[in-house]
């Protein structure tokens, strides 16, 4: 079993690639935000929002993320789509995801999905479902070339493959996966 990190701004697409990827692959996809939501509620059964968590204490809801991914991972031998951030935009700025956290995923790559910042805007002022911070087109470019820049050097450390996708790039992204499976 293979774990692939993918990571990119919020309202990039990462999600609907992952869901295509994983049906094309017969692979099982999981967000992060699921994988803290689910131990929250099994540690204190209260119902708990996917904006909670970025409001939350980040950092702290990590240590929460690596105990619901080994449950997550247990349950069955079909690699992994990790959909994910690096980067969180939180109200108060953005908080970089420490690299123990990364490498406690064991990744055997890390695909950033990647979008212009209009159409970032775009996508998330259509999508009433979440509460993500109002960013101009700088604010999200510097936010992309900081998750880039970190799966680079997280890449690096953990010497495996990195690949910056297109968002909607299902070919791309399919070709970067199949020979890391």
């Amino acid at each position: 079993m293979k774990t692939i990190l993918v990571f990119g701004v919020s309202g990039v697409g990462k999600s609907w690639l992952c869901r295509q990827a994983a049906a094309s692959l017969g692979l099982r996809h999981v967000s992060g935000s699921e994988l803290i939501r689910a131990e929250k509620e099994r540690l204190t059964s209260q119902i708990v929002s996917a904006d909670e968590l970025r409001t939350d204490r980040v950092v702290d809801n990590q240590e929460l993320l690596l105990a619901g991914f080994r449950i997550y991972e247990a349950q069955d031998s079909t690699s992994i789509l990790f959909d994910g951030h690096n980067v969180v935009d939180t109200n108060d700025g953005l908080v970089r995801i420490p690299f123990e956290v990364i490498s406690g995923l064991r990744p055997a790559g890390i695909a950033v999905v990647v979008d212009t910042p209009a159409a970032i805007i775009s996508r998330r002022n259509a999508d009433s479902t979440r509460g993500r911070p109002q960013r101009n087109e700088e604010t999200l470019s510097n936010y992309q070339d900081l998750c880039l820049e970190l799966a680079k050097d997280h890449a690096t450390l953990l010497s495996v493959p990195m690949e910056s996708i297109a968002s909607g790039n299902t070919d791309a992204f399919v070709a970067f996966l199949r020979p890391l499976l």
